[in-house]
């Protein structure tokens, strides 16, 4: 593509005002949504700059010699229609007013055909219907139109199952209940429990995504999560809390967040573990500090969101990037502020071959002179790199033998490619898909107290961790022995996506490439959803 250039046949309209709403750029790569994404924007801001009945029409000029496109947008004034009424039909569960606030027209505005297709765009992400159809029919008088909207319901609930395993925590399991469309008022709805070896909890969320008659998207979560000792976390941890969230929509792609949370955290050291005992296994001193009573956390938080994918469940094209913040210190006993990114990239190659590029990254600090506890900081694991453990990565403290326990870090940066591909030789029908991906980040900076490398003696001798003991005939074991290393991990793997008979499931596979010496690896992943 190679021009891009607007033009006006309206004398008030100046088209050097609507150049923003390009979504094409010199030499890139011609593609028809990025022309049809500029026709709507431009559309949308002629009719709220007072021309509703303008219209924008691309004329594409080919330079055969340069083996070119340009494209001009010309802006032209449309006839005068005006919408008699709107009529909706096929939904037989999803109540009218559902659909109807969608349009950002109704009834006597002016008829405007790119809000119209705004509007069916919506209509299909909900992920309410099986199809949607809008079409128009002459109304009573020659100005006037009639708007049919035609939709088909489908199954809105989602019974989920996911897991995975580890050799330090067994077998891991989440059931979920899920209705994005409760009793057909655009309500979204979850309730999940999950269980495992070590690790139990639930949660509750719900969203009103029109919130007093507002496209504002306001719920609450509530939660509980118990996470048990293990090789690796010699301590229980148990957390109970809740969230409340509003969410504001800027543009069609930009969304502002804003929430609360306050929940309560109980530390439990077992016996053997809480024995100064350094040969058998000993909770870190970081964590016996938080032993003993219930803590609470109370921070306040925004996010924002620019959200352009093509389907929200199998994206195969646009941008999702979000960044949040959350800063903790209303009351409570922890203190910080805590940043985090998280952005992802769909490239459609060809009609089956899908590129993903993601990059992540996060900061936290403490204020008021308040440490940070080993709880609060960042223990991303698989998220951030597929083949290793939850809280596998990051600084540790050895003290207490084996792989210690993960005190995780103050800042963590990762990256992801994966390519999804068809299976050769098996039909679309089927629904298996493949995937390969490189993974690689790291977790570092340890923002909690850093206690004196002091030596524990023990009886018979033993030097452990390099520490001597300095008392006479015996050797001894350090009480806090902290390592935290800045090393890039990564892996590569494999990955089948199978659009089963029951939902989606998908099988990941990773080998490590690089780690640290302390590390805790876990190559196996797998999840599915199940839709009724």
């Amino acid at each position: 593509m190679a021009l891009r250039r607007s033009k006006s046949t309206i004398s008030d309209v100046n088209p050097d005002e609507l150049q923003h709403n390009v979504h094409s750029w010199n030499n890139w790569t011609y593609r028809g949504e990025d022309v049809d994404r500029t026709v709507e924007d431009m559309t949308i801001q002629l009719a709220g700059s007072g021309h509703p009945f303008a219209l924008v029409r691309p004329r594409a000029v080919r330079d055969d010699a340069g083996d070119t496109i340009g494209v001009n947008y010309v802006v032209e004034e449309g006839a005068k229609v005006y919408i008699e009424r709107i009529n909706i039909s096929g939904n037989t569960r999803t109540r009218d007013y559902v659909i109807r606030r969608e349009f950002d027209i109704g009834e006597g505005d002016p008829y405007n055909q790119a809000m119209i297709d705004r509007a069916a765009r919506r209509l299909r992400n909900l992920g309410y219907f099986q199809s949607v159809r809008i079409t128009n029919t002459p109304g009573s008088e020659p100005d006037r139109v009639v708007v049919n909207v035609e939709v088909v319901d489908q199954s809105t609930g989602e019974f989920s199952v996911g897991g995975g395993y580890s050799t330090s925590d067994g077998f891991l399991g989440e059931v979920s209940l899920t209705e994005r469309n409760f009793l057909g008022r655009g309500q979204y709805v979850k309730a999940s429990v999950q269980y495992g070896q070590r690790t139990q909890g639930y949660g509750l969320s719900f969203t009103e995504p029109y919130f007093m008659g507002q496209r504002i998207a306001a719920g609450f979560d509530l939660f509980s999560k118990t996470t048990d000792d293990s090789d690796y976390q010699y301590y229980k941890d148990q957390t109970t809390g809740g969230t409340i969230r509003a969410a504001f929509p800027i543009t069609e792609n930009f969304t502002v967040g804003v929430n609360y949370t306050l929940y309560s955290e109980k530390v439990t050291i077992p016996s053997q573990y809480n024995d100064n005992n350094y040969l058998n296994g000993e909770a870190s001193r970081a964590i016996k500090e938080l032993a003993g009573h219930n803590r609470i956390v109370s921070q306040v938080g925004y996010t924002l969101t620019y959200n352009s994918l093509d389907d929200l469940k199998q994206p195969s094209e646009g941008i999702y990037a979000q960044f949040k913040q959350d800063i903790a210190g209303l009351g409570g006993d922890a203190k910080y502020v805590k940043s985090s990114v998280d952005s992802r990239y769909y490239y459609p190659l060809t009609d089956d071959l899908t590129l993903m590029a993601r990059a992540q990254g996060g900061y936290m600090v403490g204020f008021g002179g308040e440490k940070l506890a080993i709880v609060d900081q960042f223990n991303p694991g698989p998220d951030l790199v597929r083949g290793f453990a939850p809280g596998g990565i990051g600084a540790r403290d050895l003290a207490g033998g084996g792989k210690g326990n993960g005190l995780g870090g103050t800042t963590y940066v990762g990256g992801t490619l994966e390519l999804q591909f068809p299976i050769f030789g098996l039909p679309r029908e089927v629904g298996l898909r493949g995937a390969i991906f490189a993974d690689a980040g790291t977790v570092f900076g340890y923002g909690g107290t850093k206690y004196s490398q002091a030596c524990v003696a023990i009886p018979g001798g033993g030097n452990t961790g390099n520490c001597n003991s300095g008392g006479g005939a015996g050797s001894g074991v350090r009480q806090f022995d902290l390592v935290d290393s800045h090393q890039i991990r990564s892996s590569i793997g494999a990955s089948l996506l199978w659009a089963s008979p029951i939902g989606p499931l998908r099988f990941d596979y990773a080998y490590v490439l690089t780690k640290a010496k302390h590390d805790d690896t876990q190559a196996f992943h797998f999840g599915t959803i199940v839709n009724y």
